[in-house]
């Protein structure tokens, strides 16, 4: 489970109140993965991976919940550890009407797992393969 979360910290306006006023809550919460999330990575405004024990990585809309693609590797030998997102020409179409985000047309992301493995990718979302 993966879990968005609104934080607000509010510092005080002089150093005699030391005291910090901070809250937080959960905006959204994101279900459909079976083992452990090990890495988080940006991939546009709206969307994000996951990476996970698994070794799978999915795509997730901050807007609506949805997992919008899977992709599993299985010939790793250990989970993803650490996703970074290649920052291309990037275009985020948003949905008017339903309000969710699509990755347009594709991004390019490397993973790197626990077997000291590291792959390139082109990730084009398939939302059936959640």
């Amino acid at each position: 489970t993966i879990k968005l979360w609104r934080v607000t910290i509010c510092l005080p306006l002089t150093k005699r109140n030391i005291k910090t006023n901070s809250s937080c809550s959960v905006v959204r919460t994101f279900n459909g993965s079976s083992s452990s999330i090990w890495s988080l990575a940006s991939v546009q405004k709206h969307l994000f991976l996951s990476g996970s024990e698994g070794k799978t990585l999915k795509l997730w809309s901050i807007l609506d919940g949805t997992c919008l693609s899977s992709i599993l590797s299985p010939d790793d030998k250990g989970g993803v550890m650490s996703i970074l997102s290649m920052k291309e020409e990037e275009e985020e179409e948003i949905n008017e009407n339903t309000n969710t985000a699509a990755l347009t047309p594709t991004t390019t992301i490397c993973s790197a797992s626990y077997d000291k493995s590291f792959k390139v990718w082109k990730l084009i979302p398939q939302p059936e393969s959640c």
